[in-house]
């Protein structure tokens, strides 16, 4: 009702996307929030712990050990910035941008990408997206793609932008588990 909308009564296209937009903003304020304790019950929250570590277990380590890459990758950033530079995570995902901002709550990882950039490529593709975050940042940014799929190895060669193929594999040879934020800075240059 805050935004003129009443229950029930059909839906307009600009009411639509103001109650979208409007959504989108609240969901946007939980994550950056990052706060659980006001969504779940203190039993949820239990549970929560113990399935974040049973998955991390099932994963050979995976979930910790992909914060930690982030985690240095945010210092470096840091660093970086004291000498004029910035480098900016950022997330493109296929799926669906509420449920990926749940997803990386949940993980834990709402510190590591602000909700400002996480993308969606559902409708518009990887490679509309790629173009969307590169006239965001400009021209004259560095871009890095990290990813296990071809679409995003094509949408990143298209704007020659390099790529590092990693596997959900825990076996692979293009594992994540053997990424170092090494690999990741020299295609910085730093």
């Amino acid at each position: 009702e805050k935004d003129g909308l009443h229950l029930g009564e059909p839906l307009q296209p600009p009411d639509e996307r103001r109650l979208t937009s409007y959504r989108l903003r609240r969901v946007a304020r939980i994550y950056t929030d990052g706060l659980l304790e006001p969504l779940l019950t203190p039993q949820d929250l239990r549970m929560h712990a113990q399935l974040y570590d049973a998955t991390d277990q099932v994963t050979k380590g995976w979930l910790r050990f992909g914060r930690r890459l982030l985690e240095t990758c945010v210092r470096a950033s840091e660093s970086s910035a004291a000498e004029g530079r910035k480098i900016v995570q950022v997330l493109v995902t296929a799926g669906q941008l509420v449920p990926t901002l749940a997803k990386l709550l949940l993980f834990h990882l709402n510190s590591i990408f602000p909700a400002e950039n996480v993308y969606s490529s559902r409708k518009w593709g990887k490679q509309c997206c790629f173009e969307t975050i590169r006239q965001r940042f400009g021209g004259e940014s560095r871009f890095l793609v990290i990813g296990d799929g071809s679409e995003e190895e094509l949408a990143s060669s298209s704007l020659q932008w390099p790529f590092i193929k990693v596997s959900l594999e825990l076996d692979s040879e293009k594992s994540l588990h053997r990424l170092t934020t090494s690999q990741i800075l020299k295609n910085f240059n730093f």
